[in-house]
């Protein structure tokens, strides 16, 4: 449980998140997680490693700022494992691909908003509500 009182949560690096776990804002309250990325300190919000299972509650990532190439693509997450996000907001990213999320992995979404991030590659495909479109990948997804 990751407390409202302490929100919102600075990121100084990445939550590169490799095992299986589960991050929750403590009751019905949201929680922010803000890279606070700029043009001299790139910094994703968070990132799913291949096998790991995640599930995202109740959380606000915003702030995330990715540069072309070297796999830091989707500015608030890049998933490469399981991700499912509930009651969570996705906002005021940008990246080269993914804006707001870059999926190479599975990805579930419910009761959450993704808006206002930004690609520079595929802008039409800069949040993950439509029109996400399948990437030429069979498993790759641009959001």
């Amino acid at each position: 449980m990751l407390a409202a009182s302490g929100s919102p949560y600075v990121l100084e690096v990445e939550l590169a998140l490799a095992r299986n776990v589960t991050l929750e804002a403590e009751s019905d309250s949201s929680v922010v997680l803000d890279a606070s990325a700029s043009a001299t300190r790139l910094c994703r919000v968070l990132s799913v490693g291949l096998g790991a299972s995640v599930e995202l509650r109740g959380l606000w990532l915003t702030g995330g700022w990715t540069a072309k190439g070297g796999g830091f693509d989707g500015g608030a997450i890049g998933n490469y494992g399981r991700l499912v996000m509930r009651r969570c907001e996705v906002f005021g990213n940008a990246a080269y691909i993914g804006g707001g999320v870059f999926n190479r992995g599975e990805l579930e979404v419910f009761d959450s908003s993704l808006r206002d991030n930004v690609a520079t590659v595929r802008p039409a495909h800069s949040e993950l509500s439509p029109p996400c479109k399948p990437a030429p990948h069979p498993r790759m997804i641009f959001c």
